[in-house]
């Protein structure tokens, strides 16, 4: 074994819940050597949870994807407004903007 402090101090910090991005972040051991130092060492479904839930990435991807529907869901409305309306002339203009 190659470095067997490394894969200790791995080993207690898969057992406080953390994940392999996390380990490898602060030892700077790749994610296939922690895979196989800790393919035994799974973590429970609600540290799983957790992990997953608090991802600032998948919060950040949450929030664009949401903007991005709602912009696209707006442009839909727009163009069938649009197309409803039609062309307004000048007259159709002044009349609509009278008080």
């Amino acid at each position: 074994m190659a470095r067997p402090k490394d894969k200790s101090r791995a080993i207690d910090l898969r057992k406080k819940g953390m994940s392999y991005s996390q380990i490898k972040a602060e030892l700077g051991i790749s994610k296939s050597t922690l895979s196989g130092w800790l393919c035994d060492m799974p973590l429970s479904e609600k540290r799983i949870r957790e992990l997953r839930d608090f991802n600032p990435m998948r919060i950040e991807r949450c929030r664009n994807t949401k903007l991005r529907n709602r912009r696209s869901r707006l442009l839909n409305v727009y163009q069938k407004v649009s197309r409803d309306i039609g062309k307004i002339n000048n007259r159709e203009l002044f009349i609509a903007s009278s008080p």
